[in-house]
């Protein structure tokens, strides 16, 4: 293990009062719950806006289509959740 690596945990352990193998797993929690955040939201705006029915479709399919188009966007993002 690199120095640099010892040092991060010896802060890790510091900052997060780490005892126990729970205090450990609440760190891992805090930690990671921000970058899945930040990867659902950069996921969401790289695909959400080629999702989005344009209004040219809706005048070549019509309201019915759009409808569908709206399900079926719904569905991909919950899938991306």
């Amino acid at each position: 293990m690199t120095e640099g690596k010892r040092n991060l945990i010896q802060g890790l352990l510091q900052e997060y009062d780490i005892k126990t193998a729970e205090d450990i797993q609440d760190t891992l929690k805090d930690l990671l719950s921000g970058t899945g955040k930040e990867m659902l939201e950069a996921e969401m705006d790289d695909h959400c806006i080629l999702l989005l029915p344009t209004s040219s479709f809706v005048e070549q399919n019509g309201r019915n289509a759009l409808s569908t188009a709206i399900a079926d966007w719904a569905q991909q993002i919950n899938s991306l959740i």
